[in-house]
């Protein structure tokens, strides 16, 4: 079975101390800064598919975006890029997955001093029905696929 998640952010820019410093905003209007935190559950030994779209972002050419998992990199956009995605593949336990804005020498931008992040959590059904459901749907290739996207939107103009 496949399931797309879809959600959407803003980047607003803010001007603190003479730079130009971001702060997040999510689809419902709520602002947070300097993180956000979006969580999901799925299913015992899914592919998960975490693709972040940032299409139409306007400093995307002097930006660029990494995904880390425990502090370790697992992809970067390249200058100008304006999608990211990672497969997680038959996922057993929680994840904690790390979206870093970042300047083109590779520095994390920060929002009043504190790194500026996003962050995907994972939740994993990993009960003992959980598991033994997962036995049966791998036995037969019907382990679940989930589509978790994100996408940029434009700030409205104020």
């Amino acid at each position: 079975t496949q399931d797309d998640l879809e959600y959407f952010f803003t980047l607003k820019p803010v001007l603190c101390d003479g730079k130009v410093e971001f702060e997040i905003q999510d689809d419902n209007g709520s602002t947070s800064a300097p993180y956000r935190v979006f969580d999901d559950t799925f299913d015992y030994k899914s592919t998960i598919h975490l693709t972040i779209n940032f299409d139409g972002f306007d400093v995307s050419d002097s930006l660029t975006f990494g995904l880390y998992e425990n502090n370790k990199p697992l992809i970067r956009t390249s200058l100008g890029q304006e999608k990211l995605s990672y497969t997680f593949r038959k996922v057993t336990s929680d994840k904690e997955i790390v979206l870093k804005v970042l300047d083109p020498t590779g520095n994390t931008l920060y929002y009043f001093g504190q790194d500026f992040t996003i962050k995907f959590i994972m939740y994993i059904k990993d009960g003992f029905f959980d598991q033994f459901i997962a036995f049966f749907r791998e036995i037969f290739g019907l382990l679940p696929e989930y589509n978790w996207e994100y996408g940029y939107v434009e700030p409205e103009n104020q």
